[in-house]
């Protein structure tokens, strides 16, 4: 909006980079640098690879822009200065209404969704003691919006296995996607 507010941000992003240790690095990607992370926050270098793979699989108007401002738009009630967007978060703006440009991706979207609604979801909220829905009214940061983020995260590698940052999965690297 002016000055001040770039200032802000600035101040926000280098104490995001000064504090995230290794996930700064895996957010980054290897082709990234500081500068493009920048011109992205409060998303990622990451997140705009895996955008622009999922883009590729979807109806033609939905670019990875158009996305990003979706994303954007729903957790602007919630979203602060020096918060970063989680990853698994993308899953959200992609699970309803898509439809992937072949038969075969639209079934394997399909069976993403539903192993997502029927399977791992009401897994994770009876282990956090979770009504059915009731994961969708917890605050973002309950400790099963995580856990939340990491069934999300890998649905997404399962959709996009050749996007960059969603190869070679660990542990560390599911995390530090979604750092945030």
């Amino acid at each position: 909006k002016n000055a001040a507010a770039r200032a802000q941000l600035d101040q926000a992003f280098d104490e995001f980079a000064r504090t995230a240790g290794s996930a700064f690095d895996t957010l980054i990607t290897s082709e990234g640098d500081r500068e493009a992370f920048r011109s992205v926050y409060p998303f990622s270098p990451s997140k705009s690879d895996t955008l622009v793979a999922v883009s590729a699989y979807l109806q033609r108007e939905r670019s990875a822009l158009r996305l990003l401002a979706q994303l954007l738009a729903e957790k602007a009630a919630d979203l602060k200065v020096g918060d970063l967007v989680p990853l698994g978060d993308l899953y959200d703006v992609i699970r309803n209404g898509e439809e992937p440009f072949s038969d075969h991706l639209r079934r394997h979207f399909q069976s993403a969704r539903a192993l997502y609604d029927t399977k791992l979801r009401p897994i994770l909220e009876g282990e956090y003691g979770l009504a059915e829905g009731e994961l969708d009214g917890v605050p973002d940061t309950h400790p099963a919006r995580m856990g939340d983020r990491i069934l999300k995260t890998l649905i997404l590698a399962s959709l996009v296995p050749d996007a960059g940052p969603l190869t070679g999965l660990t542990v560390r690297r599911l995390a530090d996607l979604n750092h945030g």
